[in-house]
Order: structure tokens, then C-alpha cells, then sequence
């Protein structure tokens, strides 16, 4: 079964340096937060999916004993070697690779991660159950990514607005579909919470580099649904010109049994 990242790698090709620089990616309160749920060990083999530029790969490493962060974006990888040769990180390795279909034998590590990306996966149920298959048995799935909006009549024009500001963009889940398909996958899931962060909406722009055109339809497309944009995912045209939205994330520890 093939699946397509020609999206992903056009999108993030082109914005690599701007991830690589993000302060959000590097060190946001839900990066601390999952380490902190992992109760990592110095003997853990981990495995972080769809690392981008590494951040999360870079962050998890002085707690265990290796890492392999995989990304299907060869400019990313690039800035994630960068950035842990700069930081003399010896226990860190980058692969090219799909979260669909996972380059590595099963059972070949004690954690999986995998932060801010499965809204861009073609498939997040096989992409689960790709990490479930790589986890040994009691093995550990630390998981974050942005949910949709919670109020089901705004769930078309967020994903929408999404879509427009990065073409990656596939489509995020709610808080009970996550439930369902981690369930589907062969997870238990020990700890859920979410997390909780306002945006901007000029600096979200800015991090996915989208045109001008774009960026005025974005701006366009919630100040003529500014109602149900606010009711739906906290956008307020505060801060002017273009505003600002509440961006809801999921925060995930689940076990394979």
C-alpha cells in the first residue's frame, strides 16, 4: 500500500528553517509535559515519528539511551542533524522514512512518540498500528497533535481554514475519535489530557510560509464566520490585523497492554 507525502515533503521542504527555529516545537509546555508522563529509563530504545527538525528526537535523548527520529522530509532531517551536532547529542539518529509504514522490524523499541504531526498522516489507523507493531511488549506510545474544532458545526471550517494555510494538512480528530482509534490499534490508554495554547494567527501564517493569496483568504474566510470560528476554536480578531485562535491539543500515554 503506497501513501503520499509529496505534500508534506513540497510544505516542509520550504520551511525547514522555520521549524528548526520554532520556539513553540522546541520547547513548548507539552514537550515537558510528555517527557514527563513517559517516565523515560536510561535503557529505553525510542523511536520519534514524524521528528520534522528534531526537536522532540533532541529533547527525549539525555533521558534514554537512543533515539531514531524518522521524517519523511529530507530538509528537515537535514536541520534535526544539524541542530544535534551542535549539541554534541551522540545518541540521536535521523532516518528518511513514513509514519504508514515504519522502516524498522517489530518489536524493536521500548517507546514511540510521535508530537504535532498525525493530523498530516494519510492514515492515522495504520500509522498506529505501525508504532503498536514496533513496540515491544508493555511498551510505551507517547502521542500529541492538535484536535478539531469542539463544536461540530465549526469542525468544517476549521479543517478547512487548515487546509488552506498548509496544503499537508489532512485532518486532525476529535477527542473521543482519538479514543476509538487508538482503542482500534491494540492501545490501552493510561493518560489523556488536553493542552491548550492561543495563536496568533500572523505567526501561524508565518511558520507555514503561506502566500499572500492565502494568507488573505484565512483572514478572510474567519472574520465573515467570526461567530462560529469563536464558538468553535477561540479565534478572536484580537490581536489586529488578523486575530488570534485557541489551539487545542491532545496529550496521550498509552501502553500495548
Amino acid at each position: 500500500m503506497e501513501f503520499e507525502t509529496e505534500a508534506s515533503r513540497r510544505q516542509y521542504g520550504k520551511q525547514a528553517g522555520q521549524y528548526a527555529a520554532s520556539v513553540s516545537h522546541a520547547g513548548g509546555p507539552d514537550l515537558a509535559r510528555l517527557i514527563e508522563l513517559l517516565r523515560l529509563a536510561n535503557t529505553d530504545a525510542v523511536l520519534d515519528v514524524a521528528t520534522g527538525t528534531g526537536h522532540t528526537a533532541l529533547a527525549l535523548a539525555p533521558h534514554v539511551a537512543s533515539v531514531v527520529g524518522l521524517d519523511p522530509t529530507e530538509q528537515m532531517l537535514a536541520e534535526a542533524r544539524r541542530l544535534a551536532a551542535e549539541r554534541g547529542m551522540l545518541n540521536v539518529s535521523f532516518l528518511l522514512g513514513q509514519a504508514e509504514r515504519l522502516p524498522f522490524p517489530d518489536a524493536s523499541f521500548d517507546v514511540v512518540t510521535v508530537r504535532r504531526a498525525p493530523h498530516h498522516f494519510q492514515s492515522i489507523p495504520v500509522a498506529l498500528l505501525e508504532m503498536r507493531r514496533v513496540l515491544r511488549p508493555g511498551g510505551k506510545l507517547g502521542l500529541i497533535d492538535q484536535l478539531t474544532a469542539h463544536d461540530p458545526e465549526a469542525v468544517e471550517l476549521m479543517e478547512r481554514f487548515e487546509r488552506r494555510r498548509d496544503p499537508s494538512h489532512v485532518r486532525a480528530l476529535t477527542f473521543d475519535e482519538w479514543r476509538v482509534t487508538l482503542a482500534a490499534a491494540g492501545f490501552q490508554v493510561q493518560h489523556v489530557e488536553v493542552d491548550e495554547e492561543r495563536r496568533t494567527l500572523a505567526g501561524y501564517l508565518d511558520l507555514s510560509g503561506s502566500a499572500p493569496a492565502d494568507r488573505e483568504a484565512v483572514v478572510a474566510m474567519l472574520k465573515q464566520s467570526e461567530a462560529l470560528a469563536g464558538r468553535g476554536f477561540g479565534y478572536s480578531p484580537n490581536p489586529p490585523p488578523e486575530g488570534s485562535f485557541l489551539k487545542e491539543r491532545i496529550i496521550v500515554l498509552a501502553t500495548t497492554g
